[in-house]
């Protein structure tokens, strides 16, 4: 299965990784069109303890900026990848904004990465409903993931191309 990157890229072309917020064990993060800075996809990911441990220098690739899946890919280390099922669910004005959309809802998806059986990093990934088509099934969000993005996106102005 290939990776969000990889079919954004064959989608969309030259895209590149903007890191919103990150600590050791949480990180948001959009992807943008190169041509014209558009966010195509948002990203919260959180990882567990074990799972950074067992990466070790690879974890620390992902956290200076690499994108998680193509950095564990090109890694060789031994892991498996989930995606669940498509959904979508209801904007809040985050997501909204971050998106610059007047659309009221968009896809998301959840991906696990385990490396060796143990769980390293959850990915919440949601795509802007003006170049992804919505789901056609409804889906909730956990309440912690929710809370993440009104945390840090509500009230932030989307970044502007130049």
């Amino acid at each position: 299965m290939p990776l969000i990157s990889e079919n954004l890229r064959d989608t969309f072309g030259e895209i590149r990784l903007q890191i919103i917020f990150q600590d050791r064990t949480t990180r948001l993060s959009c992807i943008r069109r190169v041509a014209d800075n558009e966010v195509l996809s948002f990203h919260i990911v959180l990882f567990t303890e074990a799972g950074i441990k067992i990466l070790g220098k690879v974890h620390e690739s992902v956290v200076s900026g690499g994108m998680l899946g193509e950095v564990i890919q090109k890694s060789g280390v031994p892991h498996t990848r989930t995606v669940s099922e498509k959904t979508h669910i209801d904007m809040d004005a985050g997501l909204s904004s971050l998106f610059s959309t007047s659309a009221r809802s968009c896809t998301t998806e959840c991906i696990e990465y385990q490396i060796r059986g143990v769980p390293y990093a959850t990915i919440y990934e949601f795509y802007n409903p003006e170049y992804t088509p919505v789901a056609a099934v409804s889906g909730t969000l956990p309440r912690k993931i929710k809370a993440v993005i009104q945390k840090y996106l509500v009230g932030k102005p989307p970044e502007k191309s130049v």
